[in-house]
């Protein structure tokens, strides 16, 4: 065997053992995420493997899934997360609209549609890996203490300076407790799903 033959040989073999293809990447985990908690900090679940439970509307020019029933019969889209529908069937689409489902997909913010606006008010959107039907009273459970934390925040904030420092604690501990309330659900709703 020649020198020339010996190089090309280790060049080639080399070239094989070193160059394999890329291997998979890891599938990310899944973060169950509240809507609210997107609504509120979208920038903070770009690129992230997302879980969400909401009410979810599939049309040609609305396909999301929303915080309530009452946001998605109004198609109240500032109270909505768009979804990417590409990758289900037409029978999971029929099967979802209008129902409480559980969607996972990778989360996209879009900070243009919040400088710019988009014809819907969408703030971004996610690439649907799953949706499955879930039981209603969770999300009602949820809705209704997002309710509840919402009229308590707005009060402490419109009315701070006229109340009292009792009713002030009173309400900052509604809130905690609230909020607590809201993170088991979210947890208890992520462990009922499959």
């Amino acid at each position: 065997m020649t020198n020339l033959t010996r190089t090309i040989l280790v060049t080639l073999f080399a070239f094989i053992i070193f160059n394999k293809c890329p291997a998979e990447p890891a599938e990310q985990k899944v973060q169950y995420v509240p809507i609210f908690r997107i609504l509120a900090s979208p920038e903070k679940f770009d690129g992230v493997r997302i879980g969400i439970s909401g009410f979810v509307n599939i049309a040609p020019d609305n396909a999301a899934v929303y915080i309530s029933s009452e946001a998605r019969r109004f198609a109240l889209t500032s109270y909505a997360v768009w979804i990417n529908t590409r990758a289900l069937s037409k029978e999971a689409m029929q099967q979802a609209h209008g129902k409480c489902c559980h969607v996972v997909g990778i989360y996209h913010y879009d900070s243009s549609a919040v400088l710019k606006g988009n014809d819907l008010g969408f703030i971004g959107k996610i690439d649907v890996e799953t949706i499955d039907k879930v039981d209603e009273e969770y999300v009602w459970r949820r809705d209704r203490l997002v309710g509840q934390l919402g009229y308590v925040n707005g009060k402490l904030q419109m009315e701070s300076d006229k109340l009292s420092a009792k009713e002030k604690s009173a309400l900052e501990q509604q809130r905690k407790d609230l909020e607590e309330l809201l993170r088991y659900i979210s947890n208890e709703e992520s462990q009922n799903v499959k």
